[in-house]
This record gives structure tokens, C-alpha cells and sequence, in this order.
């Protein structure tokens, strides 16, 4: 059945929607699927679910128009047998593989609109260089860890649609409730300083 799909696939030259479920164990099982992705030229818009390291590869080896991308339940940081290659971590400067920013940086271009739910958040530390997403209007984001959007400015200037949402995997108790707020206060004192609050 794969490979009748992925011959499908390649027919299907001027396809513009993907919807891809289960992506990492589909591609580990039929690796010249995500081949026959890769010759496809006009995908514009992209929903993975439960993806990892194989999906991450295929964004950063595809070169489509992409204007909008939903990652749900992502695992970008697993997938691999060595938990200490460059997917989780980074030299000082840089961001690790399986950060959204860093696979996403073939499409800074062209994507409009980003929906990203995973426990590897999209908080960006201090970076040499930051990507710069100058036509991404929409973002939403649910993260496991409290986010800190206040130099999300500067990577998405356009952006005019913001939704973010912290989900605590830990029993919510008044320690949490309290580190939450701290975040929240945190946030809205350096989006004051940016000028953008």
C-alpha cells in the first residue's frame, strides 16, 4: 500500500493541502513516502500530527511555497536513538534541529500562519542570529513550558493574531498557579519594554 501511495503522490504534481496523521511512524515504515513528498512542488498548506525527527528531516529537506503549518502533538526532541544530537541540543547561539524555529527556517519567506502544539517549547533563548518570519500574521501555540513570547516581536514583525496556551502535564497546586503568574507579569513587563503592550 505504501508504495502505491507514494506513486499516487508523485502524480499528484499540483497538490496544495497535506494532512499527515501518525507522520513519524509513517514515515520510519515507508521512507520513500516522504520521498515522494519531496518531489511534489506546491504544497502550501500542511497539518502533521504526532510527528518527530522524520518529519522535522522532511521540512528542513522540502522546498514548498508553505503558507501555513499545524504541528499537533509533536515530539520534534524524540525520535532518535542519542538524545544528545543536535535535535535537543545546541551550541551556545544556536537553536537545536528540533526547535520550531530552526526547521521551519526554509519557510521564512513564505508562511502566513503557524499552529504548533509540543513539549519542546518555541521559547527562544539568546540567539546569534534570530529567524525572521516576515510575513506570518497568525500564530498559536501550546507549550509545557510557561512561554515567554516577549522576543517573538522581533522574529514575527507582521504578526497581528496571537494565541498561546501553557499546559502544566504536573497537578496544578498553588506553586504552579503562583509560577504562572510570575511568568505572566514577567511577559507583560518586557512586552512593555519592547513597546509592544
Amino acid at each position: 500500500m505504501g508504495l502505491a501511495l507514494a506513486s499516487g503522490l508523485r502524480q499528484a504534481a499540483l497538490l496544495e493541502t497535506v494532512d499527515l496523521a501518525l507522520v513519524e511512524e509513517l514515515l520510519e515504515a515507508h521512507p520513500y513516502l516522504g520521498e515522494a513528498l519531496l518531489s511534489l512542488d506546491h504544497i502550501k498548506h500542511l497539518e502533521m500530527w504526532t510527528g518527530g525527527c522524520h518529519a522535522c528531516e522532511l521540512l528542513e529537506a522540502a522546498h514548498w511555497p508553505l503558507q501555513t503549518l499545524i504541528c499537533d502533538d509533536g515530539h520534534f526532541d524524540a525520535g532518535k536513538d542519542d538524545f544528545n544530537d543536535d535535535f535537543i541540543v545546541a551550541p551556545p547561539g544556536k537553536l537545536p534541529r528540533g526547535h520550531p524555529f530552526s526547521f521551519l527556517q526554509g519557510y521564512t519567506e513564505t508562511l502566513t500562519a503557524i499552529t504548533y502544539a509540543d513539549d519542546l517549547s518555541p521559547n527562544v533563548p539568546r540567539l546569534l542570529v534570530q529567524p525572521v518570519y516576515p510575513n506570518v500574521l497568525k500564530l498559536d501555540f501550546t507549550m509545557f513550558e510557561p512561554p515567554e513570547p516577549a522576543g517573538w516581536y522581533r522574529i514575527f514583525p507582521a504578526l497581528t493574531d496571537l494565541a498561546v496556551a501553557y499546559e502544566d502535564d504536573k497537578d496544578v497546586d498553588a506553586g504552579a498557579t503562583e509560577t504562572a503568574r510570575n511568568v505572566r507579569a514577567t511577559n507583560e513587563a518586557r512586552l512593555r519594554q519592547t513597546g509592544c503592550w
